[in-house]
């Protein structure tokens, strides 16, 4: 029961963050693409979702990575 609640809690403390960051690229990568379409005619989707999969692994692997150690703080104790 212990853990259920540390990783729902890791899982609530990262996500939000992560949330506001997507909500934050939409409106960026909106202007972006506007302001390069101005200038030329560019394909942005492949650098877009090559980004995103590796943000995702790293903000993955920290998640899981502070996750195990919280976990084995709280065993020790």
């Amino acid at each position: 029961m212990i853990n259920k609640a540390l990783f729902r809690q890791i899982f609530i403390f990262f996500m939000f963050p992560l949330a506001i960051a997507i909500i934050h690229s939409i409106f960026g990568i909106s202007f972006c693409s506007f302001i390069i379409s101005t200038f030329g005619n560019e394909q942005l989707l492949p650098s877009i979702i090559m980004t995103a999969i590796f943000l995702i692994a790293i903000y993955g692997g920290y998640f899981l990575i502070t996750y195990f150690c919280s976990k084995n703080i709280i065993k020790e104790k």
